[in-house]
């Protein structure tokens, strides 16, 4: 479960503000997909990753726009509705937020003369405009 991990980390190395004691995140379900008859083992991990941050003292939003930003690089593959949050506000200045988000993995497995060599495929980049130079009314006569 890497992605949660580096998640973790974000979060921790950001101008957020919070402290590891304040940053609760784990894994509240998840599931293992593979395609029988390949010639590989490579699988792939789909879990519910839960993130609770506890008296945060910034505008809640701030929290928000940072998983948005951390999702459009490592978590490239998700639903329109990225996430989920539910929030405690404990007075006019803290508010605990859980926050649910979908996270997959591509898991590679290679075998070799030395063994088995297992890591994560890197993430597919969607950064570049695949659609470049194409129009708005493509099917309409030039």
């Amino acid at each position: 479960m890497n992605k949660l991990t580096l998640l973790r980390t974000h979060l921790l190395e950001g101008p957020y503000g919070l402290k590891p004691d304040q940053l609760a995140t784990f894994v509240e379900s998840g599931s293992v997909q593979f395609y029988d008859g390949e010639t590989n083992d490579n699988f792939a991990l789909i879990y519910q990753a839960k993130v609770g941050v506890m008296d945060f003292s910034q505008n809640p939003l701030i929290l928000q726009h940072a998983l948005v930003t951390w999702m459009k690089q490592h978590q490239t593959a998700h639903e329109f509705e990225a996430f989920t949050f539910e929030a405690e506000i404990l007075d006019t200045s803290k508010v605990d937020i859980l926050i649910t988000l979908t996270l997959t993995e591509d898991v590679l497995v290679l075998e070799d003369e030395t063994g088995i060599h297992i890591d994560i495929a890197p993430e597919i980049d969607t950064s570049a405009d695949d659609y470049s130079g194409m129009s708005e009314n493509a099917n309409e006569p030039t």
